[in-house]
């Protein structure tokens, strides 16, 4: 069961046993807060791809034809 699944459960099952707007509100909050702390967590310990990114691939590239143009000299 996914997240937005057990979250639809578990409002429906709120909402159906009659809970005041107030509580349902409230728990619905500490949820995306909850979700929210957890996105910014798994961000935080992510590590960056050993991959150049495009900017140093494409100066790379840009120094590599600049040489081999003055070797042709």
């Amino acid at each position: 069961m996914t997240y937005i699944d057990e979250f639809e459960t578990e409002l429906r099952k709120k909402l159906e046993a009659g809970e005041k707007a107030d509580a349902i509100i409230s728990w619905c909050r500490e949820k995306v807060l909850e979700s929210y702390r957890n996105g910014v967590t798994t961000l935080r310990t992510r590590t960056r791809s050993p991959r150049k990114d495009s900017n140093e691939e494409k100066k790379e590239s840009a120094e590599a034809l600049k040489g081999s143009a003055q070797s042709h000299d």
